[in-house]
């Protein structure tokens, strides 16, 4: 199962990437900084799977995809990815923003 995963989220690295460079109106917004966010993000499965299938020296693919996975841990909170994880506490503080102005309490002198 874990091989499937991971194969199924090269593939899909590649089909954004093709995507990226395909779509005109994509390509357009796409910089250099979304490559490598991507390539940050693929890197420990691809790193994954060479040391799984031992191409080449298993002890240095084990120590990259490691090193990888770190590296994209410490990148999270300065790069988009940290999207992932605060959406939810974005989407918490739109429905308190909001919600109170869809009939909620009303004439309290709360801002929002």
């Amino acid at each position: 199962l874990a091989d499937i995963l991971t194969w199924t989220a090269v593939v899909s690295a590649f089909f954004l990437v093709l995507r990226r460079l395909v779509l005109p109106e994509v390509r357009i917004m796409t910089t250099l900084y979304d490559y490598f966010i991507l390539i940050v993000s693929i890197a420990p499965f691809v790193t994954g799977l060479l040391a799984r299938y031992q191409v080449g020296d298993y002890s240095f693919w084990l120590n990259m995809h490691i090193f990888c996975g770190e590296l994209l841990l410490i990148a999270i909170p300065f790069t988009k990815l940290s999207h992932v994880f605060l959406f939810f506490a974005s989407r918490a503080q739109l429905g308190m923003d909001f919600g109170i102005k869809r009939g909620g309490m009303k004439g309290t002198k709360m801002a929002w």
